[in-house]
């Protein structure tokens, strides 16, 4: 894990209360790859490369997958093109309603022998900070993911909400002037600073980077985008000649990118107290 462009968090009650659940829901949510007639398939896996599951004391972080079959909405327009011209072309009149019955008919048949598209990422609970989190690669992404992740933690005893921490200008020039030794403006950002002389303006986002270990941007709106692991991460994990096995050398990487994100989540928290909590509906 080198990089994420979106960190969706969801607040929860205490994780690690419900250790227990959460092994037996990940037991139980297995992926099972889609069969010819279904859509779409979830659930938790072995990734093809990488770690299935690490816990630490602080975290449990594990492999999703979610398989969709899709097919483009043009061409699902030419193929209905090409029947109604067949249809038409043996003196028949084809009308509005038998016109979406032919549309609906293709979709179904395109996309059933469509292979489906296989996405795989991390979903992050995080037991320090009583947080379940999914790095994505995008809001339109972690909409889609989420709800077929809530339905399959359903088990567990307990209840999800959205986290939408607003950063308002005020705010956000207040971290930017931070003096705290983990936390530096990216250089694309230096003159935002106090002490330049270009700062001027509003500011409706900031790029930092985290001790030195990787880079991110902050919205106005509170979303963490473009996460990005720098030089000096892999130097605080890998060395040239390093004996261990791959497996071994993935699971210490990810271990140290989860305590770095949880670091920073923990700083930005208490750097804003005031917080905004949108109940999140659970999908029927």
């Amino acid at each position: 894990m080198k990089s994420c462009n979106y960190l969706a968090r969801y607040q929860t009650e205490p994780l690690k209360e419900l250790k227990s659940h959460i092994h037996s829901t990940i037991k139980e949510k297995r992926y099972v790859a889609p069969a010819a007639f279904q859509v779409t398939s979830h659930g938790f896996c072995a990734p093809d490369d990488g770690i299935e599951l690490l816990e630490t004391a602080a975290f449990l972080c594990a492999n999703y997958r979610y398989s969709e079959r899709s097919v483009p909405t043009q061409l699902v327009k030419a193929h209905t093109r090409e029947r109604v011209d067949t249809i038409k072309s043996m003196g028949q009149i084809v009308g509005k309603e038998q016109l979406r019955e032919i549309e609906a008919d293709i979709r179904q048949e395109l996309v059933l022998s469509t292979p489906p598209s296989i996405t795989d990422l991390q979903v992050v609970f995080s037991y320090s900070m009583n947080e379940i989190w999914i790095l994505c690669s995008g809001k339109a992404q972690s909409d889609k993911i989420s709800k077929r992740l809530f339905t399959d933690l359903k088990s567990l005893p307990t209840s999800l909400c959205s986290l939408k921490r607003e950063w308002p200008p005020s705010q956000l020039r207040g971290l930017i002037d931070s003096t705290d030794q983990s936390f530096s403006l990216h250089p694309n950002y230096e003159h935002l600073s106090s002490s330049s002389v270009a700062q001027k303006g509003s500011v409706d986002r900031i790029g930092g980077i985290w001790d030195e270990k990787f880079e991110f941007t902050l919205t106005q709106n509170g979303e963490i985008l473009r996460i990005k692991t720098t030089d000096e991460f892999k130097g605080e994990w890998y060395e040239e000649g390093d004996s261990n096995s791959p497996e071994t050398l993935a699971a210490i990487e990810l271990e140290l990118w989860v305590d770095s994100i949880s670091e920073l989540t923990a700083f930005l928290v208490e750097r804003q107290s005031d917080h905004v909590e949108i109940e999140l509906a659970q999908p029927a």
